[in-house]
């Protein structure tokens, strides 16, 4: 799963994105292996480790998607 969030401690302008654990909770019903993180750190990436969840960066100013060519 790559994604854009989510939000360990929210702040006055983090308005949007829940904790890990509660995606760690989500993931593990749909069976997600590896999350990749799109933006900068805003969560400790041991929720999802911890939990047998892979974890990867692939940072993006923006937290937009990748080009298909870096994907690949």
């Amino acid at each position: 799963m790559a994604f854009m969030g989510p939000i360990e401690k929210r702040d006055t302008n983090q308005r949007y994105g829940h904790h890990p654990k509660k995606y760690v909770e989500i993931f593990k019903k749909f069976g997600v292996s590896r999350v990749i993180r799109l933006n900068e750190e805003k969560y400790d990436r041991k929720y999802f480790l911890e939990n047998n969840i892979a974890h990867n960066d692939l940072f993006f100013i923006d937290g937009s998607t990748p080009p298909d060519n870096i994907v690949e």
